[in-house]
């Protein structure tokens, strides 16, 4: 992620990184398209239970998605 949202550039300050870093992630899980998701986002999957996906998560606990 760091190369395709610019986040292995120096960064002058926190706030500024804080915010790339969220705007990354949002992008990352809300607009990007996964291969391993068949081409769907992260958050559509997450949303729609009946969607088949490959997760390669080893511990199956439920992680909650927060948006905000």
């Amino acid at each position: 992620m760091k190369y395709e949202f610019g986040l292995n550039q120096t960064i002058p300050n926190k706030t500024i990184a804080l915010k790339m870093v969220r705007r990354a992630v949002r992008i990352y899980n809300t607009l990007r398209p996964h291969d391993s998701l068949k081409g769907k986002t992260p958050v559509s999957v997450h949303l729609n239970a009946d969607m088949p996906y490959k997760s390669y998560r080893r511990n199956k606990e439920i992680i909650y998605l927060n948006l905000n």
